[in-house]
């Protein structure tokens, strides 16, 4: 059985450039961070042997994903405390475009810079 494609405004593409700037990666390696997800795309901070074979030797504890929505583009960095993982509206429970507004709006500061003002922002430093 295949899993449904999920087509999003914001292309996986976008997020796999500005992942390569961002790690200064190369493209081989930025695409393996990036995962697309029913509600946008979940960016991996785990290192990339960790990724390549989920070897818990190579698991680094603290930082979070990033997550970008794959409407808006609004970008949204999470770390792994409690709080953000299993809260009222934390990661474990985002199956859907609908829990991530949620999660979004119930932010003490919602994220508001999106992924193309990322990259407009890197453009213009170049």
């Amino acid at each position: 059985m295949t899993k449904p494609r999920h087509d999003h405004q914001v292309q996986r593409e976008t997020v796999v450039k500005l992942v390569m700037h961002w790690r200064r990666e190369p493209r081989e390696l930025a695409t393996l961070r990036v995962r697309r997800k029913p509600w946008g795309y979940d960016i991996s901070p785990q290192p990339i042997e960790y990724i390549k074979t989920k070897n818990i030797d190579h698991l680094l504890y603290g930082p979070g994903p990033t997550i970008v929505h794959g409407e808006t583009g609004v970008i949204m960095s999470l770390s792994s405390s409690p709080g953000d993982y299993f809260g009222p509206v934390g990661y474990s429970g985002l199956d859907s475009m609908e829990y991530l507004d949620r999660m979004i709006a119930e932010r003490s500061i919602p994220p508001t810079e999106t992924i193309y003002e990322s990259l407009n922002q890197i453009q213009n430093e170049m």
